[in-house]
């Protein structure tokens, strides 16, 4: 081999080794900053996404505050209690509306709880709606077990034939409050 040729490749392997060790070490470098950038990308992502959740909530807070202080809820809560307090049944009436309830939540509940929740039945059926006593039980015979709308749709009921003060009340201020519901996305509202 010629001289040239030695000094040329003596040259260039001298020249590679430190060019090979600079690209290892950059290599290194660009995959830590790489690492550290995304790291800081998904803090910056949970951080938006904290924030706009906590905005949701306070959101939220302000459309119940905001609902419970209208005057026309402030009147339907009084006249609701007012008409609750005023409902009666017969034994028989009673009877009849317990024996629906168990059915209802053993059967039409249970089925569509099962859809959600596995085989798990839903424990002491039978003992939760013998607990229920006066309006309770009269209402969610009504409103839950008696209501033709389909499990997910019940809110749909305006107003149960149940002759009550209290169905008439619920008539009245159904569509303002359904309104809302829907507007705002609520499942459901409770006026406590």
């Amino acid at each position: 081999m010629k001289l040239q040729v030695k000094i040329f490749l003596f040259i260039f392997a001298a020249g590679s080794l430190p060019a090979a060790i600079i690209y290892m070490a950059v290599l290194k470098n660009n995959k830590t900053a790489y690492i550290e950038m995304s790291h800081d990308k998904l803090i910056s992502v949970r951080e938006a996404k904290k924030n706009q959740i906590e905005n949701l909530f306070i959101q939220i807070e302000k459309q119940v505050d905001t609902f419970s202080r209208n005057p026309a809820i402030t009147q339907a809560a009084q006249e609701f209690v007012k008409s609750f307090n005023e409902i009666s049944y017969s034994g028989e009436q009673e009877k009849k509306y317990r024996e629906k309830l168990v059915q209802f939540y053993s059967e039409d509940f249970y089925n569509e709880y099962k859809k959600s929740n596995g085989n798990n039945e839903p424990k002491q059926v039978k003992q939760i709606v013998g607990n229920l006593n006066g309006p309770e039980l009269a209402l969610q015979y009504h409103y839950i077990a008696n209501n033709k709308h389909p499990l997910g749709s019940k809110l749909n009921l305006v107003k149960a034939e149940d002759g009550s003060n209290w169905s008439e009340v619920h008539e009245k201020y159904h569509p303002y409050i359904s309104k809302f519901l829907e507007e705002f996305g609520y499942y459901d509202i409770f006026i406590i």
